[in-house]
């Protein structure tokens, strides 16, 4: 990533920033219906399926991703009738406390809502928590700016 040239002793400086961070991709979730996470994840986050791959051994694989964003992140659902107790969290970012609000609200009525929105500060920003069939929990948040700070 390129950066504006700075100044320094008189001469302008052009550098460039690299990081040996991996970019966050995918998360893997294992469920035991695949069709019922597809229409899940298709109502709460607007996911749509881009790819189901069923496999000869009959592990079926579904990529997933929200249509606006084809090179965001992936959501890869494993379909496993056995899943066990492995369970993930998802973080999906909202526009809004009124989105946060309204997908509380849309879950409460779907009986999956776990933790009613609250603010959980600069941190957490403004968050719910609902849970999908599998047991996987989703937190719809909303960032909080952190609040200035007093000069003395």
């Amino acid at each position: 990533m390129k950066i504006p040239t700075i100044m320094e002793r008189g001469r302008f400086l052009e550098f460039e920033i690299v990081t040996r961070h991996p970019e966050w991709n995918y998360v893997v979730l294992r469920v035991k219906d695949a069709d019922v996470a597809i229409r899940f994840y298709h109502e709460f986050a607007g996911m749509g399926a881009v790819m189901d791959i069923r496999e000869q051994d009959g592990k079926r694989w579904v990529r997933m991703h929200q249509p606006e964003h084809p090179e965001g992140p992936v959501l890869v659902l494993e379909e496993t009738p056995d899943a066990g107790d492995l369970r993930a969290v998802v973080g999906f970012r909202t526009a809004s406390r009124a989105e946060v609000d309204r997908l509380a609200t849309k879950a409460a009525r779907a009986d999956c809502l776990t933790t009613q929105a609250y603010d959980g500060g600069s941190f957490r920003g403004y968050v719910c928590t609902i849970v999908d069939p599998d047991g996987n929990h989703l937190e719809f948040f909303c960032p909080i700016a952190d609040k200035p700070t007093q000069s003395a």
